[in-house]
């Protein structure tokens, strides 16, 4: 788990990483301007969900990059080596 976290500080110093948490971060503020929370419950603005589909469709093409990029078969790698160690294996058999 180590290396993952490695691997996150690593890639979410370089552009592309800043500009995924950019677009991730730009979804959350827009739900934060579309849904507002009260005693009854949610009131959604229903004209600012074209803007929320604008930031997801945003972060899909980042994620759609992201897969063709190197940092897509690092963190498979690394994946992989976390899930295939020792300790993954002994939590595998105690499950």
């Amino acid at each position: 788990m180590k290396d993952l976290e490695t691997l996150d500080k690593k890639f979410l110093a370089t552009p592309r990483g800043k500009r995924m948490a950019t677009e991730i971060e730009d979804v959350f503020q827009q739900l934060d301007k579309s849904i507002k929370h009260h005693k009854g419950g949610l009131m959604i603005n229903n004209d600012q969900l074209d803007h929320v589909d604008d930031e997801v469709n945003d972060v899909v093409d980042q994620f759609k990059s992201f897969k063709k990029s190197k940092w897509s078969k690092m963190y498979e790698g690394a994946l992989q080596r976390a899930f295939t160690n020792k300790e993954a294996k002994s939590v595998e058999r105690r499950l």
